[in-house]
């Protein structure tokens, strides 16, 4: 009975004890748990849910911690744990690494010791994909005081590129210093599948984020200008407060511009569409939607960049009638200040914050999270009407299909000029891809597929995620309607047709409609205070940089050894402080502006923070004063910055233009110099260099090309001196002859060439003019990406004059382009001037013969080294063009280019006087406008009298349908009739025809459809007797597109290599894909030897490079994995390829051939002519022939 007692008493006591220790692991757990969700809620979530691993063993060690095992297996020291976690942290160099990264949690006492370590100055990010492991670890033991620091966050998913970003938001700082990646010894083999994914895409994720952070530090000063450039707005429109809620429960439809967007944007043009749902459009679909007769009830836009106010160009009130664009003040000021409709603007803090409440009224504008791009902002503005659904368009996020915008994008309206028989859309399309090429990742897109992304978009993707799974467990419905691009977790994938047919079924909201309708006119009531609060905040940042410069002064007299003596200075500069401090509105502002001080500031502050008490305090204090001073003097240098911004702002709210580009601080901080004082200083003549072809001067009525060009350039205020450059003593005589001195300002000099420098540049032009041909009127985008610059001199030519002139930079032109506009030669120079090193090369997009351009010597120097080993790589065009080996962003969006009117861009013309139908063609615009009119002037004179129609190309198939009708090929040419070759007769007359219409025509010899793919004209029984016929009758530019598998190709050899440009269709850089357009795939390989041999018997027949070789491949479902591989292997390899578009589009595929812009259309109906092989004649006013 006894013993009975005492079980009953022990099995009571045990029950207990079991209890208490229950609710104490309750405590621990709750406690953790609310730490871990500091920084890590997503985390907290899963590990509340989830079920303690049931294989975690825990024991007291002897140091007092707690050991784990985990399967059997120690994930730390089971006697001295604690000790062994310090040991672990002591490896790692703290200095240097400002993020720690952590493969497996484990027991979590080597991230404790890590933490305790940095004290504050690193952030430790852990990687622990189980999360049972972490339920049972933070149910035993007690991690709250050093998770709940904040400087701790834990990702569980390698494959989660949201939870990934919310482990590093608000720790930029920490990881721009530096990152360490350290495993858990323990966790290793746990790890080995995931692990070293999980550190590829953090990799991936800190270069995006260092980027981030670098555009942001760069871009303080732009985002302060641009707000304050748009204070006028700002203050005097209607915000989105009354917007709010107002489409509550219908479908917003965001309509992005990704490459997917054409295949469904035809669902847009029912009308009824805008009357069901809310159509929010990014500002670069606003002109395609227009263009169909669709009007988006938003556009949305907040591109710090003046070049977007390219999407507005040409748009009339009426056009945008019932279009209201919505902005943030960050946006540049070229946007509103563009658009000619309704204008509402989102809630600023940083303005609220500057004007104060006497100014922007009250209520304040409705804020709306800022967007981390346009497509974000529209999502979020979706919200604040209220939209629910919200419908994602064109949100691919990667480059659907290989092409980077949707077809029909206003950057193809940019591009028209440049397009032409080498450049199609296409081409500008994948090159735009893979021009940031380093900054690419494969993901995978909604059909499961690989796709291309890159960095700063799988960046996006991940903002979008986390805003996804916060709204969707908000309640919000997201469908993806892409029907493209990446994959995105959280919302639904429903094709566009189904979520309209679902959703968008009954009328919008009347509330919706009346604030739509509404009224949103400008009220300038508020301008004259803003005005005088601009005034006061100027005063006040002027008084900071005399405070702080005060300050600095004093900081950098404290003694090291007179403690009584510093702490007199010290107390005065507190006192300083205070008067700064009490400066709040100008203070404020600078702190803002001073990003990169901010940084700079944390920098010094964290080997003090390492430190610890361990550092002596006469140290610490000498440390911290050298901090302090480095910090005021940088706060003086932004003052000044900051008075510039708000002294610009108040003239712009005067009347006086805005500014709209362009920091005014350099790298170092240094404010910049007036670039037109500083391009009075730059040593820069303008270089102009004269052929064997100027023996004769090229008159133009009373004058001559050269005298008109020299007379343009010396009327611009910059140019201070002008050398011409000729072939011989003769030629300078008489390009002596033919100009005046009568300007002392402008010398101008004329030089002979020595005879080396003659023959170089001669057969620099000779090949650069051969590529140039077929893109005459495009100012680049010639055979391997010559521009017109390229026309102008050679670089070794140039090299030498300015080794022998000591010249900083050159402005190169040509003698013929006597249409040269002097303002944008000023342009150019004050560009260049502005900073040298950035700008080594400064251009516009202008026809050819409108602008010339400016070219740095070291520049210089390194075009004519490049151009020795080959010409591809040494060509202005080259450096403006996308090279494989090292791709560069296209400069067009950069700031060494001037953007000019979009007239000069789009003229359709070439104002160069290559000839006498030119010359005439220039005199009769003189007469009309004058010569001394303006280079706009000069583009509508030349529209106004109809000057630019006329024949520059003649294409002639000089064989019908011949291959087999089999492979793919046969449905792309099933509109095609097989057919006999072309009648020698036919080929003469139209030859004889074109020649007599223009000498200078440039003749293409091709099969049907103006391609080799359906027939090769090589095939022609008479080929080499057509060639020389060509020659005979006096055609000076050729070109022959072949297929390379015509049997007669190796007996055609030779006349093939006396063309300029042979095209080589092989369609493909893998058998299979040859074989599956073609039928059969073994010719591919002799194809692509026979290429490599044409080009080395033109190399052989000329001594050097001056003939091309052209591959070409076909944009198609079955050539997609080919494109790349094949583009720059045969650009590398001869310098030059083309992406042609599917000559038609073929139902079932989803790759279309791109719509060509009016702007090229036109010109080509109007300047091509083409012959087939019956005879028939077709555009360039020979239609119906």
């Amino acid at each position: 009975m006894l013993s009975t007692i005492v079980v009953m008493v022990r099995a009571k006591w045990m029950d207990s004890m079991a209890a208490t220790l229950t609710e104490t692991r309750k405590g621990v757990f709750a406690g953790n748990l609310a730490a871990l969700a500091v920084r890590s809620p997503g985390v907290a979530k899963l590990v509340q849910a989830a079920q303690p691993h049931a294989g975690a063993a825990f024991r007291d060690a002897d140091d007092g911690a707690t050991a784990l095992t985990l399967n059997g297996i120690a994930m730390c020291s089971q006697r001295q744990p604690m000790e062994e976690a310090r040991r672990f942290a002591g490896r790692i160099d703290l200095e240097h690494a400002g993020g720690v990264v952590v493969l497996g949690f484990g027991a979590g006492h080597h991230v404790r010791a890590i933490v305790e370590r940095a004290r504050g100055a690193s952030l430790v990010i852990v990687f622990e994909p189980d999360v049972a492991l972490l339920r049972a670890v933070l149910e035993h033991i007690d991690c709250a005081g050093w998770l709940g620091t904040g400087q701790v966050a834990i990702v569980t998913d390698a494959d989660d590129p949201g939870q990934l970003a919310a482990s590093m938001q608000g720790g930029e700082g920490f990881l721009s210093i530096g990152i360490e990646i350290i495993e858990h010894p323990p966790s290793k083999q746990r790890l080995a599948d995931t692990g070293g994914r999980f550190s590829s895409r953090f990799a991936d994720a800190v270069s995006s984020m260092r980027t981030s952070v670098v555009t942001t530090l760069m871009q303080s000063d732009v985002t302060l200008r641009n707000q304050l450039m748009n204070i006028d707005h700002y203050v005097t429109r209607r915000g989105v407060n009354d917007l709010a809620g107002v489409a509550r429960g219908a479908p917003g439809l965001v309509i992005s511009a990704g490459p997917s967007l054409q295949r469904n944007l035809h669902l847009l043009d029912d009308p009824a569409v805008r009357d069901r749902a809310v159509l929010i459009a990014v500002q670069t679909m606003l002109k395609p939607l227009l263009e169909r007769g669709v009007r988006p009830h938003f556009v949305m836009a907040l591109d710090h960049h003046e070049i977007s106010k390219r999407f507005y160009e040409g748009l009339t009130a009426q056009d945008v009638e019932g279009v209201t664009l919505v902005i943030e003040a960050k946006a540049n000021p070229a946007i509103a200040d563009s658009f000619p409709g309704q204008i509402r603007v989102v809630g600023d803090e940083r303005l609220d914050g500057l004007l104060g409440a006497d100014v922007v009224g009250s209520p304040a504008k409705a804020r709306i999270k800022p967007g981390a791009t346009v497509a974000h902002l529209a999502y979020y503005f979706a919200k604040h009407l209220g939209c629910s659904p919200v419908i994602l368009m064109g949100q691919d996020l990667g480059f659907t299909d290989g092409q980077y915008y949707a077809d029909g994008a206003s950057i193809h309206q940019v591009w028209a000029c440049e397009l032409n028989t080498f450049r199609t859309l296409e081409m500008f399309e994948w090159e735009r891809i893979v021009r940031n090429r380093r900054h690419l990742r494969r993901l995978e897109d909604h059909l499961g597929r690989a796709i291309y992304s890159d960095a700063q978009m799988e960046n996006y993707l991940a903002h979008f995620e986390a805003d996804f799974a916060r709204d969707i467990e908000a309640g919000l419905r997201i469908i993806d309607a892409t029907e493209g691009g990446v994959r995105k977790r959280g919302p639904e994938i429903m094709p566009l047709a189904e979520a309209l047919g679902t959703f968008a079924t009954k009328a919008l909201p009347d509330a919706f409609r009346a604030q739509c309708h509404a009224a949103s006119g400008t009220d300038r009531a508020a301008v004259e205070p803003a005005r005088a609060r601009l005034q006061q905040l100027w005063r006040e940042v002027r008084e900071i940089a005399r405070l702080s410069r005060e300050t600095a002064r004093l900081l950098r007299k404290i003694p090291s050894g007179n403690q009584a003596r510093a702490n007199d200075i010290i107390n005065r500069v507190h006192q300083l402080r205070d008067q700064v401090e009490g400066l709040a509105g100008g203070y404020a502002l600078v702190r803002q502006l001073n990003q990169t001080g901010a940084l700079k500031r944390f920098k010094a502050d964290r080997p003090l923070m390492l430190a610890g008490d361990d550092l002596p305090a006469l140290e610490r204090q000498q440390r911290q004063v050298e901090r302090d001073a480095m910090n005021v003097s940088w706060i003086a240098e932004v003052a000044d910055l900051a008075s510039d911004l708000l002294g610009d702002a108040e003239g712009a709210l005067r009347g006086l233009p805005k500014r709209t580009r362009d920091p005014a601080l350099g790298e170092d901080g240094a404010k910049a110099v007036d670039p037109t004082v500083a391009a009075r200083k730059v040593k820069c003549p303008a270089v102009i260099c004269l052929t064997a072809r100027d023996t004769e001067p090229m008159r133009i009525g009373e004058t001559t090309a050269l005298a008109l060009t020299v007379q343009r350039l010396r009327r611009a205020k910059l140019v201070h001196r002008v050398v011409v450059l000729a072939p011989d003593e003769a030629i300078a005589h008489a390009a002596r002859a033919q100009l005046n001195h009568d300007d002392p300002r402008v010398e101008v000099r004329v030089q002979a060439l020595s005879d080396a420098q003659r023959t170089a540049d001669e057969r620099w032009l000779r090949c650069i003019g051969r590529a140039r041909r077929w893109a005459r009127l495009c100012w680049r985008s010639g055979i391997a990406g010559a521009s017109c610059f390229d026309e102008a001199v050679s670089p070794q030519l140039l090299h030498g004059f300015v080794e022998d002139a000591g010249a900083a930079a050159v402005l190169v032109c040509d003698a013929r382009w006597s249409g040269v506009e002097p303002a944008l030669c000023d342009a150019l120079l004050t560009r260049f001037a502005e900073d040298p090193e950035r700008h080594p090369l400064t251009f516009t997009q202008a026809a050819p013969g409108l602008a010339p351009c400016v070219l740095g010597t070291g520049l210089v120097r390194k075009l004519a080294e490049a151009a020795r080993e080959q010409v591809t790589y040494g060509t202005i065009g080259g450096l403006l063009s996308y090279m494989p080996m090292a791709p560069l962003p296209d400069p067009i969006a950069r700031s060494t280019c001037w953007h000019v009117d979009p007239a000069l861009r789009d003229a359709n013309e070439r104002f160069v006087i290559d000839d006498e139908a030119a010359a005439q063609r220039m005199s009769r615009l003189w007469d009309r406008a004058g010569a001394s009119m303006d280079a706009l002037r000069l583009v509508e004179a030349l529209h106004d009298g109809a000057e630019g129609d006329a024949l520059d190309e003649l294409h002639i198939a000089l064989v019908g349908f011949t291959r087999p009708r089999q492979g793919l090929q046969a449905a792309w040419h099933a509109l095609m009739h097989d057919g006999a070759p072309m009648d020698v007769a036919y080929f003469e007359r139209a030859v004889r025809e074109a020649v007599a219409e223009r000498p200078d025509v440039a003749v293409t010899l091709t099969g049907p459809g103006g391609r080799a793919i359906a027939g090769d004209p090589v095939d022609h029984p008479l080929f080499a007797d057509l060639v020389a016929r060509a020659r005979d009758v006096g055609v000076q530019w050729l070109h022959v597109r072949t297929s390379g598998r015509s049997s007669q190709f190796d007996e055609m050899l030779e006349p093939l290599a006396q063309c300029d440009v042979v095209s080589v269709d092989l369609l493909a850089r893998t058998a299979p894909v040859a074989r599956a357009i073609l039928g059969e795939g073994d010719s591919l390989a002799r194809a692509n030897e026979r290429a490599i041999e044409l080009h080395k018997a033109m190399v052989a027949r000329d001594g050097g490079i001056e003939r091309w070789v052209v591959p070409r491949i076909t944009r198609c479902d079955a050539a997609y994995c080919d494109i790349e591989p094949f583009y720059d292997q045969w650009i590398n390899t001869l310098g030059a390829a083309v992406i042609d578009p599917l000559p038609r589009a073929i139902d079932g595929e989803r790759i279309a051939p791109l719509t060509v812009p009016r702007l090229a259309a036109v010109r080509r109906a109007r300047r091509v002519r083409h012959v087939r092989a019956d005879g028939s004649v077709v555009g360039a006013s020979g239609a119906g022939r």
